[in-house]
């Protein structure tokens, strides 16, 4: 759904805090130059350390998920993650994956938007940051849990 930017008085976009990768195309082509710095940039080009960032923050969605009773197991999504300095998710866009357990995408904005509001992702930095990957649930640590 194609359409004009939304900017606020004082120049800020004006979107969902959540949304589908496709969605808000022309807002989303301007947080990604609002977002210039990646998270491997943020964690000084250590591989490891930002990967264990990104997969303790799946464990943490999965542990919400269990908390408010959502079924995530399954779900296989690409997710765009645009954290302001102090660690808070700004903007998370998703799109769910061709090999993911069907699920609606209006009950995944809502997963999503309570998740964003109650969790900071373990990384302040002086600059925004941003990450485009994949998510997989359950996660490996997960799984291995479960055998």
């Amino acid at each position: 759904m194609a359409h004009s930017p939304h900017l606020s008085l004082d120049g800020e976009l004006v979107m969902p805090r959540v949304f589908i990768l496709g969605d808000y195309e022309e807002e989303y082509d301007l947080l990604q130059q609002e977002y210039e710095i990646s998270l491997l940039e943020i964690c000084d080009n250590d591989m490891q350390l930002a990967y264990g960032k990104l997969i303790s923050m799946h464990e943490e969605m999965e542990a919400y998920a269990e908390q408010i009773g959502y079924d995530i197991d399954g779900v296989r999504l690409w997710m765009h993650l645009f954290w302001g300095e102090d660690g808070t998710i700004e903007y998370l866009a998703f799109h769910p994956r061709p090999n993911s357990r069907k699920v609606e995408n209006e009950d995944l904005e809502t997963f999503f938007l309570g998740f964003v509001h109650q969790y900071r992702f373990p990384l302040i930095s002086t600059e925004k940051y941003t990450l485009y990957s994949a998510a997989a649930f359950p996660t490996f640590s997960k799984r291995l849990q479960r055998n």
